[in-house]
């Protein structure tokens, strides 16, 4: 469920995402249980410009496109993330923002490393839990991240929008790159008459 609010002073957008535990635990695709995620963004454009904020409530640490973990989660945390677009051309926009993750009580990670489903544990050698063992359960810091993330929107025509991303968890010590294309099914029905 999304709801925008657009006005020349503020924009303000809000989101609500739940999903049913239907993935695999064993691969870290899915964590067991039904998970929400609350998220709230506010932006304003200056010209090129649009510096945003976002504040986010969930029990499962959530995805982006940029920076996907290696890792599923299971427990109540905090998102923040601060940053700003710049638009170079109408086809063409970049973005930079830093990124918090602050969890509280109980936490549960299921690794997309290793597989198996394991019955898991606190960690027991050196590196990050998610490469220990299947399935770790343990204290808030499990769970907590924090880092920075950059990425480049290329859409040279209106159905189709090609984004470059980059992440750096300073917390976990971990350089993600991702790639992706998205459609607007939308607009090639319009242009094919359909």
């Amino acid at each position: 469920v999304r709801l925008s609010f657009p006005n020349p002073l503020l924009n303000f957008k809000t989101q609500f995402t739940g999903r049913a535990p239907t993935g695999s635990t064993s691969d870290g695709i899915s964590t067991g249980h039904a998970t929400y995620d609350w998220t709230n963004r506010i932006d304003r454009g200056f010209g090129s410009w649009t510096p945003f904020l976002e504040l986010g409530l969930a029990d499962s640490l959530p995805d982006s496109f940029i920076y996907r973990r290696p890792f599923a989660s299971y427990g109540e945390l905090a998102h923040f993330q601060l940053g700003a677009e710049y638009q170079f051309f109408d086809w063409l926009g970049a973005a930079a923002s830093g990124f918090a993750v602050e969890p509280w009580g109980t936490q549960t990670v299921y690794s997309r490393a290793l597989t198996g489903g394991g019955l898991g544990g606190p960690p027991s050698g050196h590196g990050p839990p998610f490469l220990q063992n299947p399935k770790v359960t343990g204290g808030s810091s499990l769970a907590a991240d924090n880092g920075f993330s950059a990425g480049i929107d290329i859409a040279p025509v209106r159905a189709f929008d090609f984004t470059v991303g980059y992440s750096r968890s300073t917390h976990y010590n971990l350089n993600s790159v991702s790639f992706g294309i998205a459609v607007n099914m939308r607009q090639l029905l319009r242009h094919s008459g359909l």
